[in-house]
């Protein structure tokens, strides 16, 4: 069946109205019923202590007559709602039972409650169902004062019936209960002079402290009072004083009345009390407190009121999730779905969860959403198919250009090993054309100098700036025969620590050069020419020590094994070189120094290659310069 949106609504109050009704009826026969409960169990609680205040005296005053125990406590248990009351020893056995069922046996550690009074000396209630009746059991201990110490003498437990509390124990029984209480004792107290009053105004004042209870008078055959809660009226004739009280004791028969006094509306109930000869001894006087019969049932009221202000609280929430579960939450998720519509995901759909007015504006939604998103993927497919032709292009593109990059850079090494062939017949036709002029040239300076030493100073001068720059001439030629000459690497397993130590030892380091070395002790042998690799150690070390000869700096050689290598790394940090001249640097005659001719670098990159190895170098204006220079450890041949 299909509802519309305002039927729903319509609905929804309607339910909410009915549910408000029957949960406030539940909640008003509930809290009637806990109230009734608590009414049933303070009515059984001043039971209980009324009977427990008795059954004290009668321990103490008799208790070795079981006798006299069982005659008062078979009274006590016939009072309105209680359904046995059981005297126990210290040891746990029944002395007396209004019951008559288990006088003389052990029984404590039957009943739990017994047990934990025997073990703790507290009173201890509860409420059980024995026998299908649902009972409130008050277990007390019964002290007996002598020589001022308590010694507890007994345990009493009363057991009173709730249900039949709640039918026949009125607030005329409870007042009717507290004066038969007083008149239980009343024989035996008035037959035990001075001590029996004293114990008599004791009971008194221990009933007159039950909750609800405003005053308990007791008075003599005459209208004497002999116990007062007040101890106002002790020892005072009130005969002549109270009408009621003269109407008791010439009829003999009970008497109740509503009354004020001092403000307080008060139930007063008059019970005369009979020795066992029916002759009238005394009368017992009960007013209870309306005003906490009242205070009762406002305190009641006020739980129903709570009660049902919860429950339209509550009944309010389930309206407002109801009416949010089954209008706004879908609108609210429409409202989201179309957000992240806008925002192109076209794969959302806002769910239907009904038939009305929402449901059909989410499928028609969803209609209109599956239209657009069928359109757009037939762009997208057609966009992807001009993506993978401009990638197949792309691809095309750089493979092309991979291939002119490999054809570059052989380019570059036909070009590179051209001019290294052209320089080193160079080389080697100039190094032997200068060689020979140069040695004759430098006998003669020798010769010179040797005839010459000592005649005059400028002569002297001059003769050694001649004999120095021969040198210098001479070691270029060398260099130059050594470009020209290089030749194949004799590999043997070397340790390339050793040989950076054999290097430095060869190279003066200024004292501003402060060198660090980090050399790795269990760097494996290198298969390398010991004598060409020092060469490239030499070369790459005196130009780091020539870029930090003036401003000094830190110089730091380090050594690891890197994979099938291993690789040396020279750091200093020197003026650095500029980025345009780091691809020229292995050039054969690219220098930036005003002595040299630019050879040591490229040499130094021959050597590497030949040895299979590869030498790098990173640099940064101002902050110096890294060579590393990686050498097999196998022995993969040399060319």
């Amino acid at each position: 069946m299909k509802f519309s949106l305002s039927s729903k609504i319509t609905l929804a109050v309607v339910f909410t109205l009915i549910l408000v009704m029957g949960i406030g009826s539940l909640v008003m026969v509930g809290r009637q019923k806990n109230v009734l409960t608590e009414k049933m169990q303070r009515e059984a609680d001043l039971l209980s202590n009324s009977i427990g205040l008795t059954v004290g005296k009668l321990m103490s005053d008799n208790f070795d007559d079981k006798g006299y125990l069982q005659e008062m406590t078979e009274k006590l248990g016939g009072l309105p709602g209680i359904n046995e009351i059981i005297i126990y020893d210290p040891q746990g056995i029944v002395m007396a039972d209004s019951d008559r069922e288990w006088i003389g046996q052990t029984k404590a550690e039957d009943f739990e409650d017994v047990k934990k009074v025997l073990e703790t000396g507290r009173t201890f209630q509860g409420t059980e169902t024995v026998e299908g009746k649902n009972l409130y059991s008050n277990a007390f201990p019964i002290y007996l004062e002598r020589e001022e110490k308590r010694e507890i003498v007994g345990i009493g437990e009363v057991n009173v019936d709730l249900a039949e509390v709640a039918k026949t124990v009125t607030l005329k029984d409870q007042a009717d209960l507290l004066a038969s209480v007083v008149a239980l004792n009343l024989e035996k107290v008035l037959s035990d002079d001075k001590a029996g009053q004293d114990y008599l105004q004791s009971l008194t004042e221990k009933i007159g402290k039950t909750e609800g209870v405003a005053e308990l008078i007791v008075y003599n055959a005459e209208g004497v009072v002999i116990g007062d809660t007040d101890r106002e009226w002790l020892g005072k004739n009130k005969a002549g004083e109270f009408e009621d009280l003269r109407e008791v004791l010439q009829n003999k028969k009970p008497h109740q009345r509503y009354e004020t006094v001092e403000g307080k509306n008060l139930f007063s109930s008059l019970v005369p009390v009979f020795s066992k000869d029916q002759t009238l001894i005394g009368v017992v006087e009960a007013s209870m407190s309306m005003a906490y019969v009242h205070g009762q049932a406002a305190q009641a009221r006020n739980r129903i009121l709570l009660l049902t202000l919860v429950s339209f609280l509550v009944i309010g929430f389930l309206m407002i999730f109801l009416l949010r579960r089954n209008v706004l939450v879908p609108i609210q998720q429409l409202s989201r779905v179309t957000e992240l519509i806008a925002a192109g995901d076209l794969s959302q759909r806002a769910p239907i969860r009904s038939k009305d007015e929402v449901g059909e504006l989410a499928a028609s939604f969803n209609s209109m959403t599956q239209s657009i998103q069928d359109k757009n993927e037939e762009i997208q497919t057609f966009n992807e198919e001009l993506q993978t032709a401009n990638e197949e292009l792309k691809s095309a593109n750089e493979e092309m250009e991979a291939a002119n990059e490999e054809l570059r850079e052989t380019q570059e090494k036909l070009v590179q090993q051209e001019k290294l062939a052209a320089v080193g017949q160079l080389a080697s036709g100039v190094g032997h054309e200068l060689r020979n002029p140069l040695g004759v040239l430098k006998n003669a300076a020798y010769f010179l100098k040797m005839k010459l030493a000592g005649r005059d100073e400028k002569v002297d001068k001059h003769l050694n700036i001649m004999q120095h720059e021969i040198e210098n001439s001479t070691k270029i030629i060398n260099d130059l025969l050594g470009f020209s000459r290089t030749r194949k690497p004799s590999l043997a397993p070397a340790s390339v620590n050793d040989i950076i130590r054999d290097a430095l030892a060869s190279l003066d380091i200024p004292k501003n050069v402060v060198l660090s070395q980090e050399l790795d002790a269990s760097l494996p042998n290198a298969m390398i020419d010991r004598d060409q690799v020092r060469q490239v150690f030499i070369n790459v070390m005196s130009n780091a020590v020539q870029a930090m000869s003036e401003s000094g700096g830190m110089f730091n050689i380090r050594t690891h094994k890197e994979k099938d290598f291993v690789e040396a790394e020279f750091r200093d940090t020197g003026c650095g070189i500029p980025k345009e001249n780091l691809k020229k640097l292995f050039d054969p005659f690219f220098t930036t120094k005003s002595k040299g001719i630019g050879l040591g670098l490229a040499v130094s990159h021959g050597i590497v290659e030949r040895h299979h190895g590869k030498i790098k170098v990173t640099s940064e204006v101002g902050k110096g310069t890294t060579f590393t220079i990686d050498l097999p450890t196998g022995n993969e041949g040399a060319s």
